[in-house]
């Protein structure tokens, strides 16, 4: 499935969409998440509601790669839902 959402991402951006996070998330756990992943400096921003937030990427591919490996993957006890931003 996760692998679906990445090839119709014809727009494919350096951005992902975070939904379901827990809604005592810092970002300190969106990096801890993300780790292994090249996180562009400034680039986990928390909101605009409890339990979303998106992330910027220093590139592309690590966005996809992202995407494709960490999709319903938990934070805490929740399961995370990862979408290209728009």
């Amino acid at each position: 499935m996760a692998s679906t959402a990445a090839d119709s991402g014809g727009g494919a951006s350096d951005c992902l969409r975070l939904r379901g996070m827990p809604f005592n998330s810092t970002e300190g756990d969106v990096a801890s998440f993300f780790k292994g992943y090249a996180v562009a400096s400034g680039g986990i921003k928390m909101g605009p509601q409890v339990g979303q937030g998106t992330v910027r990427f220093s590139n592309t591919d690590d966005a996809r790669r992202a995407l494709v490996n960490l999709n319903h993957s938990y934070m805490g006890n929740r399961y995370i839902e990862l979408f290209f931003a728009s």
